[in-house]
């Protein structure tokens, strides 16, 4: 009798068992995609979770948009936090929250070959002269451009 129950459960009320709601984000207990966002079966195929609670409260998502969360939680399902906007919109976002990888400065940066003393250093063995740029690129493992990029600000502003 309750497997019966279940399979006469509509999609929304599956949905919404899944979804555990506070005064703040509302969170997906269920599956998740890769990168922690809720996976629902919405009986033809997995789709994202606060995609579906975005189209429950305000209809279809538009070809070419996404659906944006504020609240900079993944597996959050509450419709005020969500948002629609473009590719850009989200990347814009991505940026301005600090989320980019390309925001993290100097050690914070997973991808940083370099310490903050290194890039002291560097700045300091080209000002007094006699180091090329080719030559401390060498020394210090890295590529020619990065040594260029921090030694004119475009890289390690902070130090």
């Amino acid at each position: 009798m309750m497997a019966n129950q279940y399979t006469h459960r509509t999609l929304d009320q599956r949905f919404w068992d899944k979804v555990e709601k506070s005064d703040d984000c509302w969170n997906w207990k269920g599956a998740r995609f890769n990168h922690g966002y809720g996976q629902f079966w919405n009986g033809r195929r997995p789709v994202v979770a606060h995609r579906y609670s975005w189209e429950l409260h305000n209809g279809p998502i538009p070809d070419g948009l996404h659906c944006l969360h504020v609240c900079d939680t993944p597996d959050c399902v509450n419709p005020s936090h969500l948002f629609l906007g473009t590719h850009q919109d989200n990347m814009t976002d991505m940026v301005n929250k600090g989320r980019s990888r390309s925001v993290s400065a100097g050690e914070a940066n997973r991808h940083a070959k370099l310490t903050e003393g290194a890039v002291r250093q560097i700045r300091k063995y080209h000002a007094a002269g006699g180091c090329t740029q080719s030559w401390l690129a060498i020394v210090y493992g890295v590529g020619s451009m990065t040594i260029n990029s921090l030694l004119h600000y475009k890289t390690w502003k902070h130090i």
